[in-house]
């Protein structure tokens, strides 16, 4: 059970730190489909997982759609 709440608690650390990189680092480049292919493909080389990373890129899209509507 420790274990299982290490690993859990290790993935949300990471989630939260992909999700900070993308807003603090990248947010600039993804202004379009070809950089925002970029900037997957060096998360991917960071060493991010895949799902991780288009999960983040996905919730930041989201995000940045919400904050237009208002």
């Amino acid at each position: 059970d420790i274990a299982k709440q290490i690993i859990e608690a290790d993935e949300s650390s990471e989630s939260d730190k992909l999700q900070k990189l993308i807003k603090t680092k990248y947010a600039s480049k993804l202004q379009n489909e070809e950089n925002v292919k970029k900037v997957f493909a060096a998360l991917i080389r960071k060493g991010y997982n895949y799902s991780d990373v288009r999960e983040a890129l996905k919730a930041y899209s989201e995000e940045l759609e919400n904050s237009e509507e208002f």
